[in-house]
């Protein structure tokens, strides 16, 4: 479909290159019920077409379920398989396109430990890459904080930010590589009159600088409506109005539809379209070819940036003798492009800025960070008070087992639980920033990893301390570090199951499921019931069970090694003076403990494996 095809607005005149969004038939349906083996399909949308160009406000409008979304996700980009139709940008297909896009979603999706300057820094870095000179990229954040609005509150943490105050640093987060078409979902809900007419109006001055803008409104003021350029409106999935808003009533006349004096003709658009005054929608949807009929549009006058836009030169001469990241006419390819191309920098360096992201957000999350090492070194303290010297009685070496079993426990359900509640809420965040090419899933896997380590590592220093020495534990080093390390990695393992149910789950189904992955291995730990005395089809359980190699680590560390016989403080009679005996008795006699590392180690590596495949698979299947 060409510009001037069935179009009155074809002479308006733009730069080469500005990126139009044509769709033709674009067709969508889902599953009509959670029953996975029914066949059931719901239709979302019926062979629509529409065309939306550069230098216009678009605005999708609807009822709810009308299909609204599904369309703009279709057209970002963001929904990849499902639909029939296509969708070209300037007569090339979607995603074999060079121009960039960004999809700024109705939530705002960003960490709240970051400054405004902050986060758009670390945007910048990783958007532009080397392509800028450091003070290059400082000058365009600079230059996007002031246009935007924000320099006011650029030293201020995201958290604290009003809501129209984070609709802009969304905007301006995305604005950093100056992308040619920007969508947005529901960009004014949320806000107040006067946020939302704050809202369009920076929309409408990023569409004159020859970008295509498009977002989806529930039900915009009249006040607002005239702000767009271009209306298009939805209606159980088919195309009812397309052209501008101000002849909405013109055309609802051709069905003898008045619109009343004073009335908002997009409340009325909407009413006539849910039926309130009849079926009207088929008469609708024919006059406008479903999307085709182009005589509706606006006439744009000739091209021309105004001069007192204050956004006008964001993206052109940002430094002296710096070349340009982006413009209109010249965009990086997404397809077939090398990681360091399509991203702007090499895993490496994305991980290396993402580490620091990390490390900054968690030093400032105090009362979170604090709070785990402190309960661990609270429980630590209790635990040795309650098993005060035992660890030296031969006595009471079944209770020095419990505080064994009891730390690999505790140890494990801290880690899962905590990674199980707080990690769901990044993924909205890792989805806005991958799909909009900050980085790729493997770098930011990585720099999560790395950046929590020392935390959980600390958690686990801090309960083995006082655990270890109040109960009168060995009192040799080695013994110790044994100790500690296996109630690492094993907290560590916890942790990594803890990810992969957090990201295959909401925090609240997370936290139901999460103990199923604890509990069954409590079973085949050694504790309860040992491997010698369960039934045969079970014991090859045993061998994966991380905290039954968890416990005969403990119990090498604290009775292996030829440790020397305990003495009997508490009896007349121990029975368990030799610390051979007593692993005996506890069915964990020649355990080799590098074997025991090896596999929980390897259990670790698995189920990080899974949780990358799972996230990068989400990442995927959301587009």
């Amino acid at each position: 479909m060409k510009r001037d095809e069935k179009s009155e607005g074809s002479s308006q005149k733009l730069p080469s290159g500005a990126p139009d969004v044509i769709f033709q038939n674009v067709s969508c349906s889902v599953r009509a019920s959670y029953n996975v083996f029914s066949k059931k399909r719901k239709t979302i949308l019926h062979s629509v077409n529409g065309e939306f160009r550069s230098g216009e406000l678009t605005a999708i409008v609807g009822p709810s379920g009308s299909g609204k979304t599904t369309l703009l996700h279709i057209l970002a980009g963001y929904k990849r398989s499902g639909y029939t139709g296509s969708v070209h940008i300037n007569e090339v297909d979607r995603f074999s396109s060079a121009e960039k896009s960004c999809y700024i979603m109705q939530d705002d999706c960003l960490h709240p430990m970051l400054t405004v300057r902050e986060i758009m820094t670390v945007c910048s870095q990783l958007k532009m890459g080397k392509n800028l000179s450091r003070n290059a990229k400082t000058v365009r954040v600079n230059k996007i904080i002031n246009a935007i609005g924000l320099e006011s509150v650029s030293d201020t943490l995201t958290g604290n930010l009003s809501g129209g105050q984070r609709k802009r640093l969304g905007i301006a987060l995305e604005l950093i590589d100056n992308p040619p078409i920007m969508f947005f979902d529901e960009p004014t809900s949320g806000l107040d009159s006067s946020t939302t007419k704050q809202c369009i109006t920076m929309l409408r001055k990023l569409a004159r600088q020859n970008r295509a803008v498009i977002c989806t409104l529930h039900q915009p003021s009249a006040t607002v409506l005239e702000m767009f350029d271009h209306l298009y409106c939805l209606s159980d999935g088919r195309c009812c109005y397309s052209g501008d808003p101000a002849r909405v009533t013109e055309f609802l006349k051709l069905s003898n539809l008045d619109c009343p004096t004073y009335h908002n003709p997009a409340d009325f658009l909407l009413e006539v379209v849910c039926g309130d005054f009849g079926d009207y929608n088929s008469l609708l949807v024919s006059q406008i070819d479903n999307g085709r009929m182009h005589t509706w549009r606006k006439i744009m006058p000739e091209w021309a940036n105004t001069e007192d836009d204050p956004l006008r030169d964001v993206g052109d001469k940002l430094a002296p003798k710096e070349p340009l990241l982006l413009n209109i006419e010249k965009t990086l390819s997404r397809s077939n492009l090398s990681p360091e191309q399509e991203y702007g920098l090499s895993l490496w360096s994305q991980m290396t800025i993402l580490i620091k992201r990390c490390f900054l957000c968690t030093m400032r999350d105090k009362f979170h960070m604090y709070s785990r090492l402190v309960m661990h070194l609270i429980i630590g303290i209790l635990i040795g008070i309650f098993f005060w010297n035992m660890g030296g009685d031969a006595g009471r070496v079944m209770n020095n087992f419990s505080l064994m079993f009891f730390s690999a426990l505790f140890l494990a359900f801290s880690a899962l639980q905590s990674t199980v509640i707080s990690f769901p809420l990044e993924v909205p965040i890792v989805r806005k920033e991958h799909f909009n090419r900050w980085y790729c899933v493997s770098s930011y896997y990585l720099a999560n990893t790395v950046a929590d380590f020392p935390i959980q590592v600390c958690c686990v220093i801090f309960y083995c301390l006082p655990v270890y020495w109040m109960s009168g534990q060995p009192i040799e080093f080695m013994r110790f570090t044994r100790f500690t390390f296996i109630c690492t990695i094993v907290s560590l393992l916890a942790q990594s199951i803890g990810y992969f149910v957090g990201s295959c789950m909401r925090v609240m189904n997370g936290v139901i499921f999460g103990p199923f992955f604890i509990m069954p291995f409590v079973m085949m730990s050694g504790y309860f019931l040992k491997k010698k005395d369960a039934p045969d089809w079970s014991k090859p359980l045993f061998n994966l069970s991380y905290l039954h190699h968890g416990m005969e680590g403990l119990a090498a560390s604290i009775y292996g090694y030829a440790r020397r016989p305990l003495p009997c403080i508490s009896e007349d009679y121990c029975h368990f003076t030799s610390p051979k005996k007593a692993l005996k008795e506890l069915d964990m006699i020649g355990v080799d403990y590098s074997i025991n590392v090896l596999v929980i180690v390897g259990i670790y590596l698995f189920f990080k494996c899974l949780t990358y495949f799972v996230i990068a698979y989400q990442l995927k299947i959301k587009r």
